[in-house]
């Protein structure tokens, strides 16, 4: 009944001609009925339910209601997706405070996947390429607040650009983890502060790419073990466009057979090229959990779920400056384009992004049920 309700009032906020003082906000029942949806969609309330052609807010027309006219759009936009039962794409801003600007991009939500096993649903925050001091105070500052206000379970980050701009220290690693993170992953950066590979060994979840040499000190996968469960956590890196290393597809092959066949697997894909991204997520598309991408530091907007169940993004993006060209400083990087002279490229300075994307997955069937972009931004200093 909760569930019914729920969505019915997002289709009331949808299509109402006008809205009393004491109505909730329409962002509230988008919240309310995205949470439902899975309940309403087991209690009979898909597809039918959502298949009627959505007609025009006249609310959204009015200057007098106090609902605004953002969240009416949102609300239009986000009933018209569920009309695709496969998946829906919405881009839509869920709050903004003078501090910084919290949106969720693309999701893609499966409907029919809402978990059957009660208690064993988990959501983990993947967060992209921490860059430099700037990236590490944006983490610092918005993790711990985003684990309480998302409910998330644990949060991966890929720090391998967290020690000035290059590679990871013992000491750095200790902070991201007081700071909330429960695995961090690396990448072609991972040597690059001349102390860490004495340090590598005794971290037992920070893990650095699988198909590095065998002779390389450190892990390619670790667990987490949480009140909620258990996951895996695996790190590989491309070898387009990349220094060489081992076939990251025979390794994951290799990985695989290693790590206990009851755990979900979360993969973080270190590459370059998006074609070899993609190719991976669908060579491991339904025996691991989730594949996603960093290196680029751009996050992109082709977050899915694969048809075997595994969650995708290319690229989760970056924490860290985002007026930079990808977090380095815009004057060398800019001077090394204009005149192919080698330069410096320092970390920026200034407002910083943290990306990321959430992976919602039941435990016991190692499904992801919904995959969605996150950004949370500090505004831009006039």
């Amino acid at each position: 009944p909760e569930a019914i309700s729920a969505a019915t009032r997002l289709l009331e906020a949808s299509s109402s001609v006008s809205m009393s003082a004491e109505t909730p906000s329409a962002g509230s029942y988008v919240r309310a009925a995205t949470a439902a949806l899975p309940a309403a969609s087991a209690a009979g309330a898909a597809p039918g339910f959502f298949s009627s052609p959505p007609q025009e807010p006249e609310a959204s027309r009015r200057e007098s209601t106090n609902v605004d006219r953002a969240n009416l759009f949102i609300v239009r936009i986000l009933y018209q997706s569920y009309g695709v039962l496969g998946g829906l794409q919405p881009f839509f801003l869920i709050s903004k405070t003078p501090d910084v600007q919290l949106t969720y991009g693309q999701k893609w939500y499966n409907i029919a996947a809402g978990s059957k096993n009660g208690g064993s649903e988990m959501k983990v925050l993947m967060i992209g390429d921490v860059v430099g001091s700037p990236g590490r105070r944006m983490f610092m500052r918005e993790v711990p607040r985003l684990r309480r206000e998302l409910g998330l379970a644990a949060v991966v980050v890929n720090a391998e650009n967290c020690a000035a701009g290059s590679g990871l220290t013992a000491a750095l690693a200790k902070g991201l983890f007081e700071a909330g993170a429960d695995a961090i992953t690396l990448g072609d950066h991972t040597w690059g502060q001349k102390e860490f590979p004495g340090e590598i060994g005794s971290l037992e979840r920070v893990v650095r790419p699988a198909n590095f040499a065998s002779e390389c000190p450190g892990r390619g996968w670790t667990t987490v073990t949480l009140p909620v469960g258990r996951f895996a956590v695996v790190n590989i890196q491309g070898r387009v466009f990349m220094q060489s290393v081992d076939c990251p597809f025979k390794t994951m092959d290799r990985v695989l057979n290693e790590i206990p066949k009851d755990l979900p697997v979360l993969v973080d894909f270190h590459a370059e090229a998006t074609s070899e991204k993609i190719t991976m997520a669908y060579y491991l598309d339904g025996r691991v959990t989730a594949v996603v991408g960093t290196h680029t530091h751009v996050q992109t907007s082709d977050a899915m779920l694969l048809p075997k169940g595994t969650a995708y993004l290319t690229d989760l993006g970056m924490t860290g400056p985002y007026v930079s060209s990808i977090g380095r400083d815009l004057k060398p990087v800019t001077r090394k384009f204009i005149t192919g002279m080698p330069s410096r490229f320092e970390v920026a300075e200034g407002p910083c992004v943290l990306e990321g994307a959430i992976v919602d997955f039941d435990a016991q069937t190692k499904k992801a049920t919904s995959i969605e972009t996150f950004r949370v931004r500090e505004p831009l200093q006039q």
